[in-house]
């Protein structure tokens, strides 16, 4: 990026100095100075593996962290989460919103009596069905999850492994219920979630 700002400068005759190297890219006759391109390319080539290095020190401090000494994977607490010095700890009064959407989810509530739900029970967050879906998508809550796809890490728990199974089992159960009605060509769940007795 650098070289090809410096470049697009020089194409339109505008002399570049860089006064901590001491360069010109244009000699005083105005014509290109060669030493100066070769420097910048240097000089670009330089920091670009830098870039790479700090990147790589970066992901590896971070590595270490995670594995070594139980940091949070993520830099952003999970709902039912509080991040404290880097740390997951359980959210109490989160955690019994979650255990009840998976226990909901068990006895066959969908996404959206769920959305309801939460809309109900907590005004901090704005749920819509995606939110609560992602819920059902993230093992952190059944207390261990794959980081960088090949490190698993243990978390703290909020429902037993069971209990995820389960959960992931029913919505699993009701994509298939949908696929099929689909297939015959029969509106599944019709005036589902709007009528209750």
């Amino acid at each position: 990026k650098l070289q090809e700002t410096v470049r697009m400068f020089m194409e339109k005759g505008i002399r570049v100095y860089a006064y901590k190297d001491n360069f010109c890219t244009r000699n005083p006759d105005g014509t290109e100075n060669s030493f100066a391109k070769l420097l910048l390319s240097l000089l670009a080539t330089i920091a670009e593996e830098e870039a790479k290095t700090l990147k790589a020190r970066t992901k590896a401090g971070r590595t270490v962290n995670v594995l070594h000494k139980g940091h949070s994977h993520t830099t952003k607490p999970l709902f039912g989460y509080d991040l404290i010095d880097g740390k997951l700890y359980i959210n109490e009064d989160e955690a019994a919103m979650v255990r009840k959407l998976f226990q909901m989810c068990i006895e066959g509530s969908g996404f959206r009596k769920m959305t309801l739900y939460m809309r109900s029970v907590d005004k901090k967050h704005q749920w819509k069905n995606g939110a609560i879906a992602g819920l059902f998508a993230t093992p952190t809550y059944k207390g261990k999850r794959m980081w960088e796809g090949k490190y698993e890490i243990t978390t703290p728990q909020i429902v037993s492994e069971e209990t995820w199974e389960k959960a992931q089992d029913a919505i699993q159960g009701r994509r298939k219920n949908r696929s099929l009605a689909n297939d015959k060509g029969v509106e599944p769940y019709f005036l589902k979630g709007l009528l209750e007795c």
